[in-house]
């Protein structure tokens, strides 16, 4: 019982230090322009995988409030080992076309063991509404281990011309686990945008520890990683979301732009991931050309595409495939 209150009262002070941190302010660039009004906002996105003898499904449905803003992303996973479901809810002040606070919560089943996973984000911009600080935390419960923990990740973000930087620290602030380690690691982000603000390049330096920083110990574990995005002159899937240009991914699977919000104006049609070995020189490569793949809407926007990654790919007869439904605001 007195560690159930020691774990409330934890939990409690976090978000209210979070919270405290969204008031954020410092001047900056120009924001992404708002939504307009058409019949291209994403309203749901449906992605076949088969791997050799194994289908794998993901469905993700967009839900928007009458001011079209995101306030619902729901997600479903499903292959022949387990399934997910997430469910990420978006809240936003008064009329503010960015959210404030993202609350995700998750639930896996793995042979019917069910996990769950709560997330709870606080988001700080600058006077010109771009995203500079990323407060989040995240209870895990594992019944397969009967672990319960708490995990806090603080991310901030700086602009330079063409240029995002992002610095996040993850660390375990609580662990009730008898098999769980702590925790703790640093990343160094750096994005390079084109003049459409396209992400074409990100370099990725992440570092784990054996004990919390700071003062950072000597480290455990040194990765690196590079990614080369190369677009079209269709429109993303994802052009008209509020969100779409606020929260930049720096790291992401071959295909990971075609379903999610990574911060692209135009359809990506080649992606090259770059691997490091821990002194920092690259020692390989593998690239995915979606050139031809599509098939687009009379507008303009992608309805669909399929193609063979190299990321999944086990098999000449594997595949990936999404198509695109959108509605009307």
């Amino acid at each position: 019982m007195k560690t159930k209150q020691i774990l409330f009262a934890l939990v409690v002070f976090i978000i209210y230090t979070l919270t405290a941190c969204k008031k954020d302010s410092i001047t900056e660039q120009s924001a992404p322009s708002t939504v307009s009004a058409d019949s291209n906002f994403i309203s749901k996105v449906i992605r076949i995988q088969k791997r050799g003898t194994q289908i794998d499904s993901i469905n993700t449905t967009y839900n928007y409030d009458n001011l079209k803003r995101v306030s619902l992303i729901s997600s479903t996973f499903n292959s022949a080992s387990y399934s997910a479901l997430y469910l990420n809810t978006y809240y936003y002040n008064g009329t503010d076309t960015i959210p404030f606070k993202m609350v995700e919560t998750s639930s896996t089943n793995y042979a019917n063991v069910i996990n769950y996973d709560t997330t709870l984000s606080f988001y700080s911009y600058s006077n010109s509404k771009q995203l500079i600080k990323d407060s989040t935390l995240i209870y895990r419960k594992n019944n397969s281990f009967n672990s319960y923990d708490i995990y806090k990740s603080i991310t901030t973000y700086s602009y330079s011309l063409n240029k995002i930087y992002s610095f996040n620290t993850y660390s375990t602030l609580y662990s009730l686990s008898p098999t769980s380690l702590s925790s703790y690691f640093t990343e160094f982000d750096t994005a390079t945008l084109d003049v459409n603000k396209n992400i074409i390049g990100t370099k990725i330096k992440y570092v784990s520890y054996s004990t919390p920083p700071p003062p950072f110990p000597p480290s455990t574990s040194i990765s690196f990683g590079e990614y080369i995005f190369t677009y079209g002159n269709n429109p993303s899937p994802f052009l008209r979301q509020n969100i779409n240009l606020i929260f930049p991914s720096f790291e992401r699977e071959s295909d990971f732009s075609l379903y999610r919000q990574i911060g692209n104006v135009n359809n990506n049609l080649k992606t090259k991931s770059i691997s490091f070995n821990q002194t920092g020189t690259p020692i390989g490569f593998t690239e995915d050309d979606f050139t031809g793949k599509y098939i687009f809407k009379t507008n303009g926007f992608p309805s669909s595409i399929l193609f063979q990654s190299s990321f999944n790919l086990t098999s000449p007869l594997d595949y990936s495939k999404f198509t695109y439904f959108y509605t009307s605001l």
